[in-house]
């Protein structure tokens, strides 16, 4: 039987005899939640800190010391050249100069709802997430997105985060990435109105590049109620151009196919005037292939969903709680009248088991952990964030207010095999006190090793061994 103690002094002097992780330390992040630091795709408005409104940009994993890069060429794998996510690539360089990109989506969403547009929250540990931002001129009502419409760069540069289990529902908001970490950094006029979680995947390791190009790739867009006109007619198939109507096109593997209506303004309930300001699409291949918006004014609802095949709704998006279901946008911090909205939404499961399996290597999801009480004891202050890069993963570990750790603590990180105590790496972090972030970096294992899952832990207790705390473990797909 696994003692405490046993384990403790197991995995320091496994340590002891082994090479540290590299690990870096950030001392200043307002940020929390299990997005802090992971890579994503952002468009800005034209009033951004400089950066063109008709680009597609990746904020790279981590803290990175310069603004986000544009998108390069996507290289090629097994089925022919994999998309090219430019928006100068998918809707032509002469068109991309003069019409503005409102809202993103790759068709990778998963969407958690029943019939109805209700939410039914997954049993724990298993949650589920969305991650969000917030138009210029949101106040909220509550939680960080109120905390932040004060702060110095605003709210509208932020990435927010929802995560939720059931029953109950539990969850939290989180302030997953400030706008000072993503690089926004222009004060309260840096605006994200575009985001989605997963276009990096497609610019990770060679293993990576060979399972998406099998994968039917699909981009989803809106432009804005201003440069719908200056749209080509071809695009609306008979239809009156609209920033309410949702367009897309797909990946031929050379080219993109001629753009197209996917859901227009009407199908909505909206008027052609009408403006989409944020937009998630699940994949073609689940029972109902819902659609997540916000229109321009925040109305009906912040956040609406939308059945487009079977045709459902639209129904404002709620959460099943201990009353009925309430509407998502109160959950997360909004307000009603129209003066709150969100900007751009992105939907995900980390548990998805189904097929395809390009959902094993996004975010990292919580699963059931094996160590013995009381490692297994959960404040929820500890939590950790998974993004991929092109040599390994890089994780990021937040277990402190935005202060820092203000006593001593022992911080043990742990690799094992999935649902397992078979340990891989054991080794002790290092948190110095005003810190509250840890990055540590995994390297990918040798290409005959691609496909296992490996659970990653993170432990705290003191000296003395009179308290414990821990994330949930995270199961990590190789």
């Amino acid at each position: 039987m696994i003692t405490v103690r046993a384990l403790v002094g197991a995995l320091a002097l496994a340590c002891i005899a082994s090479a540290q992780l590299p690990v870096s330390v950030a001392t200043t992040t307002k940020s929390s939640g299990p997005l802090v630091g992971v890579t994503h795709a952002l468009s800005v408005d034209g009033a951004t800190c400089g950066l063109s409104r008709a680009e597609n940009w990746i904020r790279v994993a981590g803290f990175p010391a310069s603004p986000p890069a544009p998108l390069p060429i996507a290289p090629t794998a097994g089925g022919g050249a994999l998309p090219d996510y430019r928006i100068a690539s998918i809707v032509g360089a002469a068109t991309a100069a003069v019409i503005d990109i409102d809202a993103i989506s790759i068709g990778f969403d998963l969407i958690h709802s029943n019939t109805s547009g209700v939410m039914i929250p997954p049993p724990p540990p298993a949650t589920y997430l969305l991650s969000f931002s917030v138009t210029r001129g949101t106040v909220g009502v509550a939680g960080p997105i109120r905390a932040e419409s004060s702060a110095t760069d605003g709210n509208a540069a932020d990435l927010f985060s929802y995560t939720v289990r059931g029953p109950g529902p539990i969850d939290r908001v989180d302030l997953a990435q400030d706008s000072t970490e993503i690089r926004l950094e222009c004060g309260r006029i840096g605006d994200m109105d575009a985001h989605d979680l997963y276009i990096p995947l497609y610019y990770g390791a060679p293993f990576m590049l060979q399972m998406l190009s099998h994968v039917p790739a699909e981009y989803y867009f809106s432009v804005t109620s201003a440069t719908a006109p200056l749209c080509p007619t071809a695009w609306w198939a008979g239809t009156r151009p609209s920033g309410a109507t949702v367009l897309w096109t797909s990946w031929t593997g050379t080219a993109w196919t001629p753009i197209r209506p996917f859901v227009t303004y009407s199908q909505l309930g909206l008027q052609e005037t009408a403006e989409l300001d944020a937009l998630a699409v699940a994949p073609r291949f689940l029972p109902v292939r819902w659609m997540l918006y916000s229109t321009g004014d925040g109305r009906p609802d912040p956040i609406m969903i939308y059945g487009v095949t079977p045709a459902l709704g639209p129904f404002v998006y709620t959460v099943m709680a201990a009353g009925g279901p309430v509407p998502v946008s109160r959950r997360i911090g909004l307000g009603t009248g129209g003066t709150d909205d969100v900007d751009a939404i992105c939907s995900i499961d980390p548990g998805f088991a189904g097929p395809p399996p390009i959902w094993h290597i996004g975010p990292g999801g919580p699963v059931p952990g094996v160590l013995p009480a009381p490692l297994v004891t959960t404040s929820g202050m500890l939590t950790i964030g998974e993004s991929r890069t092109s040599t390994g993963f890089l994780l990021e570990l937040v277990g402190c207010p935005p202060a820092g750790c203000l006593a001593p603590s022992i911080d043990l990180f742990l690799l094992a095999f999935a649902g397992t105590t078979s340990w891989i790496i054991t080794t002790p972090l290092s948190l110095p006190l005003g810190a509250n972030v840890l990055e540590v970096q995994l390297a990918f294992p040798q290409p005959a090793l691609y496909g296992i899952d490996l659970d990653a832990y993170w432990l705290r207790t003191n000296p003395g061994l009179s308290f414990f705390d821990a994330s949930d473990p995270v199961r990590v797909h190789f």
